[in-house]
């Protein structure tokens, strides 16, 4: 369920910082914030302390990790700031996190493959550093269960050893 952006005053200046991986999560924070007349910058754009403290954002949306310098500097601001995506929680009170619902992700998963026909439905993943109360075993909870609840079978969660070897990866 998407939901909208609370926000409806116009001009309010947004600050991306970190690693943005989710090209499509970018994509829907600019084009949100352009429909609203948004300014919306990103850290890396800034080139040293005075530039950036000139700018004022009224919040900050972080994805992917910023580095401690980043990190320093977005703490310094008076301003909201949300961490969207997965992993990493920031440390220090006032700090939101936005991130998917993974057994949702697991029950749609299992929706595609069930409107084609699949009745026996497995789940593998690289070997997890952990598992229990991760996200992939939430989406293998909402996979299992809609696939159970359909009459089909869910196997168990297979790990898959990783190996890297350089560019290559092979899986053993």
């Amino acid at each position: 369920k998407r939901r909208r952006f609370a926000g409806t005053r116009k001009n309010l200046r947004v600050l991306l910082a970190g690693d943005w991986w989710d090209e499509g999560l970018l994509d829907s924070i600019v084009e949100e914030a352009g429909s609203r007349d948004w300014q919306v910058m990103a850290l890396r754009f800034f080139e040293g302390e005075k530039s950036i403290r000139d700018w004022h954002p009224d919040g900050v949306l972080i994805c992917g990790v910023p580095g401690d310098a980043d990190w320093d500097r977005i703490r310094g601001f008076s301003c909201a700031v949300v961490r969207c995506g997965l992993g990493w929680p920031p440390g220090g009170a006032g700090v939101g996190h936005v991130t998917e619902d993974s057994e949702r992700v697991g029950e749609m998963a299992a929706a595609h493959f069930l409107e084609r026909g699949f009745r026996h439905i497995g789940f593998a993943l690289v070997e997890p550093h952990r598992w229990d109360g991760s996200r992939e075993e939430a989406t293998y909870q909402g996979l299992q269960r809609q696939v159970e609840g359909a009459g089909a079978s869910c196997l168990p969660p297979q790990f898959v050893p990783f190996q890297d070897r350089g560019d290559e990866v092979a899986h053993r």
